[in-house]
């Protein structure tokens, strides 16, 4: 199996109360193969403990951005997104149970997340059209 140890550490994570919840057997269950299918695309065969040349590879596109900033923040969204077991789900149910179709979008998730960083987004940065009034 492609990184065994990567998934094994995934398992033993503690996830954070907000997001943790009990998921029925089944849906686990397709949780779990929507995690191998994730870190089967993600992780190379030369190497499969690390994420970061596939981030690379795409990162490359982007002329003026900081590469390597771009490639940890995918590194680190992957990460924290493959732990959450809601968001798994419910990436899951937007596609239908599909794997295929749930990693591809799993996959865009984590790179618009990476590039546009929305965890950063303040209240302060909205334009005052769009305040409530």
């Amino acid at each position: 199996m492609i990184a065994n140890s990567v998934v094994d550490s995934l398992e033993t994570n503690q996830q954070t109360p907000e997001y943790s919840f009990a998921i029925a057997t089944e849906e686990n269950h397709e949780v779990k193969k929507l995690r191998n299918s994730i870190l089967s695309v993600i992780h190379t065969p030369s190497s499969s403990s690390s994420d970061a040349q596939y981030w690379a590879t795409w990162a490359q596109k982007y002329k003026n951005v900081d590469i390597q900033t771009l490639i940890e923040s995918a590194q680190n969204t992957s990460k924290t997104m493959l732990n959450n077991d809601a968001h798994m789900l419910r990436i899951l149910i937007a596609r239908k149970h599909n794997v295929k179709l749930s990693t591809d979008l799993f996959i865009e998730q984590v790179k618009w997340r990476a590039k546009w960083q929305p965890q950063k987004i303040d209240h302060i940065m909205i334009p005052h059209a769009l305040k409530c009034r």
